[in-house]
């Protein structure tokens, strides 16, 4: 969410964006698009920016990615993060 006076910025920043993220992911996902949305003529409401900090320090906080690789084969995972 942003005001419209940000609206040209942001329209700017996602076309960048967008280019960036499908030259890194084209091989796994080349059907990749970024879109911004408006809502004309709704009022919305966001969370408060203390909020949204600890939300976001949260997400960061969890565990992810590999935690042991194999010492047997190389470059194979043996363990990462399980979510149940």
């Amino acid at each position: 969410m942003l005001p419209r006076k940000n609206l040209e910025q942001a329209e700017d920043l996602i076309v960048r964006l967008e280019a960036v993220l499908k030259a890194e992911i084209a091989a796994v996902d080349p059907g990749l698009s970024v879109v911004l949305e408006t809502l004309p003529g709704k009022r919305v409401k966001v969370l408060k920016k203390v909020q949204q900090r600890k939300i976001l320090q949260t997400l960061t906080s969890l565990p992810h990615g590999v935690i042991k690789m194999s010492a047997e084969i190389p470059g194979l995972v043996e363990t990462s993060p399980i979510w149940q």
